[in-house]
């Protein structure tokens, strides 16, 4: 896989501003912050021959050999669960066990009676 390194670096110092105005020549929503449409922009120009979807990444992980781990965007245990079940082999939880949205005594609970 070939990744346009100019682009991508230009995608991570760019400050919102920018990133909104990416967005609007992208034909993305211009919603969210400034890591929400980082990474709708990162999506989009870098990683558009990539099948994200839960379905696709299972099959990239049944293709090849690799371990996935994810970091954001989790809210809840069930969040967990559906990784889970993706094969995801980590999470990184980090605000939402600090806002409290997800118990991290419940979650290692439920994960050890799996």
């Amino acid at each position: 896989m070939t990744v346009n390194l100019e682009l991508l670096n230009s995608l991570f110092q760019a400050k919102l501003a920018e990133l909104r105005d990416l967005a609007i020549g992208n034909d993305i929503p211009k919603t969210g912050n400034v890591e929400q449409l980082r990474a709708k922009l990162i999506g989009k120009l870098i990683l558009d021959h990539v099948d994200l979807t839960d379905s696709g990444i299972k099959s990239m992980q049944n293709r090849t050999n690799i371990n996935l781990i994810v970091a954001g965007g989790l809210s809840s245990i069930d969040d967990l669960v559906t990784l889970s079940d993706m094969n995801v082999s980590a999470v990184i939880i980090g605000k939402a066990a600090y806002t409290g949205d997800i118990d991290i005594q419940k979650a290692v609970i439920k994960f050890r009676e799996n």
